[in-house]
């Protein structure tokens, strides 16, 4: 809770097989637009890791009347560098726009390579990261992402401004641990942020697919 940082570890079994994961997701009161979640996998055996970070905007509110779906999609983008959704609510016209970008690290070293596919369907976007590993060898993927509103930004800035932010997130962490996150959690360049943190309905996860060798 301090940190803002959930930690969570377990070792995956399959056809006798065992993979160790870490995983770590970060979120700040005091930097409310921008998250973070790494996951971290070692291969006790040969395998091919293929990770898939998405965002989807096809989510419905739990309090819906009839399963009423609340959002309308205005426009959705992806490419090799970021992906991003902006969404608009029906009745209040209130709109959310959120990015997301992710760097996959073997070992120490970042892999410079892009994503092996992309995908841009409505109201959802994904990059797809693969890779294959000898037993003791590691992984990670880092997945960075911000979610801005009309409520504390212009709303023809939303894009640019979402974006821009979350290319300096990226950069600040140095895509190494969430070390320096954890330092920076406890201020803000500038004027201090004093809206309270929004939990607003959008799926930002990552799925992993193993294959054995």
């Amino acid at each position: 809770m301090k940190n803002g940082c959930l930690d969570r570890s377990f070792t995956y079994n399959v056809n006798g097989k065992s993979f160790d994961f870490k995983i770590k997701r970060f979120l700040s009161y005091d930097m409310v637009e921008v998250g973070a979640i790494s996951y971290e996998i070692t291969a006790n055996n040969n395998a091919n890791i293929k990770f898939t970070p998405y965002l989807n905007g096809n989510v419905h509110n739990e309090d819906a009347n009839y399963d009423e779906f609340f959002w309308e999609n205005c426009s959705q983008s992806c490419d090799n560098n970021m992906g991003s959704i902006t969404m608009t609510t029906k009745k209040t016209g209130f709109t959310v726009h959120a990015a997301t970008k992710s760097v996959l690290r073997k070992g120490s070293d970042v892999i410079a390579a892009p994503p092996v596919s992309i995908k841009e369907d409505d109201k959802y976007i994904e990059h797809v990261f693969e890779t294959d590993l000898k037993a003791g060898e590691n992984v990670a993927l880092f997945k960075y992402f911000t979610l801005v509103t009309d409520r504390d930004h212009d709303l023809n800035d939303l894009s640019v401004y979402g974006e821009k932010k979350n290319l300096q997130m990226h950069t600040r962490l140095a895509l190494k641990s969430f070390t320096p996150i954890i330092q920076l959690s406890g201020q803000t360049s500038g004027k201090k942020q004093t809206s309270k943190l929004t939990v607003i309905s959008l799926h930002s996860k990552v799925f992993v697919l193993i294959f054995t060798t």
